[in-house]
């Protein structure tokens, strides 16, 4: 444990020296809340039809038997996938920074922010129209087009965050920096190599896993949150060499893949990474846990433990099918759908601790506390529910895209809609909660 009397803190974070007399507090920083507002009412919209969406594949998995066509189900399973990335991205690369980097010596450029919102609500309102990539494919790829390169000009705009940053910004915490860059530079792969691939063909060179790129960004982003909301130093030497090991550990894994032994099915020292680097990702998020532990019940220290817990899901689920040969049974399960719902829950979370932080100067309101926890709760709870649920389901072999499935499954079909129900009620509550607190002028964040 780190404390004043360790040696390795104090070599690592000397004491500052003494101000001058002329010496003045520094400005705090805050977030432009009128671009913030817009992309939450882009956000609300998107939140909205995918929620609807996926309430109608509930529906129809609540029992066995079947009710839907098969390629009426497949276009509703499409859309759903769809709708996650639409609502995912943005939120992960976007939103989410514009809230948390004000608090950091970071900024987000708003040049970028704003051509990117354009794009990204010019996207949400024909994608829900009803958008089928089986009816009318050159739509959809129009609109899936618009919403990938308005998710790269938010990752662009993040790398340029911490580029304008200066290495001033990561003295303290240098792979924090590296973790927003590797994450950023991840996803735009991802979606770069995958338009290639649907367009070319196979290109010789492996896809970056998305889901290791998004916990990059998000272990960074839970970082800033967490010094900016508790006041709390969480960057110390040893989260930082723990984090470093699970940037190089899955950077050298996908190098192996993609360029070492391209097409290989299995390489002994990637997978063998793999499983060493939980206990490296255990122990970071255990770190950035502490100081939110310690604020307990604050609803956004609450929501932070939460999505923690959703990133350790993560790391452990994906970590353990890239150590296996082909996924062995689990291969195009349930199971698969884990790690990404996880990542959707963590960035959901850490988007609400934002809100409730920056809540009197955003909203003009100060949250209900109790009610804010509740909704907290729920929404957290929901969802790392329906994800367990999903992990079961695809152990025991369940594939997904299917909607005529055994009895036997049922009712773990049900327990994955009924955490959906509690997620959303939760999400509802958070909302009433921040809606009916007490009035406040405020034009800053409350003091950590």
């Amino acid at each position: 444990m780190d404390g004043p009397d360790d040696p390795l803190a104090q070599a690592y974070h000397p004491p500052a020296s003494p101000a001058g007399p002329s010496a003045t507090p520094p400005e705090p920083s805050v977030p432009d809340f009128r671009l913030i507002r817009l992309h939450l009412v882009v956000l609300a919209i998107a939140m909205v039809s995918l929620v609807a969406v996926t309430a109608g594949m509930q529906l129809e998995l609540w029992d066995p038997g079947p009710t839907l066509t098969a390629p009426l189900y497949n276009s509703i399973f499409t859309i759903h996938g769809a709708a996650m990335f639409t609502l995912l991205l943005p939120l992960l690369l976007g939103v989410l920074p514009l809230l948390v980097l004000p608090g950091s010596k970071l900024r987000f450029p708003t040049w970028i922010a704003w051509p990117a919102l354009v794009m990204w609500g010019a996207s949400v309102v024909p994608w829900w129209a009803g958008t089928d990539p089986f009816v009318d494919p050159t739509r959809w790829l129009v609109v899936t087009a618009v919403v990938s390169s308005a998710a790269c000009l938010y990752a662009i705009g993040l790398v340029l965050a911490v580029i304008g940053g200066g290495w001033a910004a990561f003295r303290g915490a240098p792979v924090i920096g590296v973790g927003l860059v590797l994450g950023c530079v991840g996803v735009v792969l991802f979606i770069v190599l995958s338009y290639l691939q649907q367009l070319r063909g196979p290109i010789g060179l492996a896809v970056p896993d998305l889901p290791d790129a998004m916990l990059f960004v998000l272990m960074a982003l839970a970082v800033l949150l967490v010094e900016q909301v508790r006041g709390v130093k969480v960057s110390t030497l040893r989260f930082n060499v723990a984090f470093a090991a699970v940037l190089v550990g899955a950077c050298w894994s996908y190098a192996a893949h993609a360029v070492l032994h391209p097409g290989s099915e299995a390489e002994i020292g990637p997978e063998i990474s793999s499983l060493l680097l939980t206990p490296a990702l255990l122990y970071a998020l255990l770190r950035i846990g502490r100081p939110a532990i310690a604020s307990l019940p604050d609803p956004a220290g609450v929501a932070v433990l939460l999505a923690l817990v959703s990133l350790a899901g993560v790391g452990i689920t994906w970590r353990f099918l890239r150590s296996l040969s082909a996924d062995v049974h689990l291969h195009d399960t349930y199971f698969v759908l884990v790690p990404m719902h996880l990542a959707g829950a963590a960035a959901l979370l850490l988007f609400v601790a934002a809100c409730l932080y920056w809540s009197p100067a955003l909203f003009r309101r100060e949250p209900r506390r109790w009610p804010a926890l509740a909704g907290v709760l729920g929404l957290g709870g929901g969802m790392l529910g329906s994800s367990v649920a999903m992990a079961m389901l695809g152990q025991q072999g369940m594939p997904r895209r299917y909607f005529v499935y055994v009895p036997q499954f049922q009712s773990l079909h049900q327990w994955i809609g009924l955490g959906g129900l509690v997620a959303v009620v939760g999400l509802a509550v958070v909302c009433i909660a921040i809606a009916t607190g007490r009035r406040t002028n405020a034009l800053t964040a409350p003091p950590p």
